[in-house]
């Protein structure tokens, strides 16, 4: 009786908290990440993840002074259900803020604009804050805790908003940040990665803790919408849409008592 259309790839939560990976024109049944409870049908407005490889953080990521990437373990549970090597943020030991980063640049940062940042993030190595944070000119960020599921803190300018779901599968949690662009915003720095265990997000690092990080995401709009998947370049999910037609739609309901 309903005809479902969506262009691109999407994702949604399924029962078992997994964020779970479909193509186009496929309806996601979404589930509440905490109680497991179904949503029912996922309808969401279009978006586009503007990261490139959003499930590593090897190609296309550059890792700042004070951290470096690696995967410690290689046969972990990611977000999705699959096995695979599970990346992380690793500190060392400068004092400073130990981020990985990826820029955007001319109509992917727009000026005066909501916009949000999230991620996937789990405790690595002795760790379990994690930060998201704007780098250029607003500095707006974000420090989570993964092993309770709680915000910390949010700083910076450009009014930034924080909330965190879950857990998925495995123990992760999503962590999202929102803010506002400068009103001359001549790029954007997407950056994210460890705090210490007392909450900071600028500290001396120990060289070999870490924090586990899955599906960034940055989208133009003043939330976050379901996990999109890139390898390589921005991907746009296109808008859910449902239609009841013809005799299908007259046959739909009872027209003398029946409600929609």
């Amino acid at each position: 009786r309903i005809t479902y259309y969506r262009t691109g790839p999407a994702s949604y939560t399924d029962e078992f908290g997994i964020v779970k990976l479909v193509g186009a024109n496929t309806p996601r049944f979404d589930h509440d990440p905490t109680t497991r409870e179904s949503k029912g049908l996922l309808l969401e407005e279009s978006r586009t993840n503007k990261v490139n490889y959003s499930q590593t953080l090897e190609t296309g990521w550059t890792a700042n002074n004070a951290a470096t990437r690696g995967t410690r373990v290689t046969n972990a549970s990611l977000p999705d259900g699959s096995v695979g090597n599970l990346w992380e943020v690793i500190e060392t030991s400068s004092n400073s803020m130990h981020l990985v980063y990826q820029q955007m640049t001319g109509s992917d940062s727009p000026n005066s604009t909501a916009c949000t940042i999230s991620a996937f993030a789990k405790p690595g190595l002795n760790r379990y804050h994690f930060v998201l944070t704007e780098g250029n000119t607003l500095s707006a960020t974000a420090c989570f805790n993964v092993q309770t599921g709680t915000v910390v803190s949010t700083t910076g300018t450009g009014s930034p908003t924080a909330t965190i779901s879950g857990p998925y599968g495995d123990g992760w949690y999503r962590c999202s940040m929102t803010y506002t662009t400068a009103a001359t915003q001549n790029y954007i720095n997407i950056q994210f990665g460890v705090g210490n265990n007392s909450g900071s997000v600028s500290y001396a690092g120990d060289g070999s803790s870490s924090i586990a990080v899955w599906g960034v995401q940055h989208e133009l709009g003043s939330f976050a919408t379901s996990f999109i998947p890139t390898n390589g370049g921005a991907v746009t999910r296109g808008n859910d849409l449902c239609q009841i037609t013809g005799q299908e739609f007259s046959d739909f309901y009872n027209q003398t008592e029946g409600t929609i």
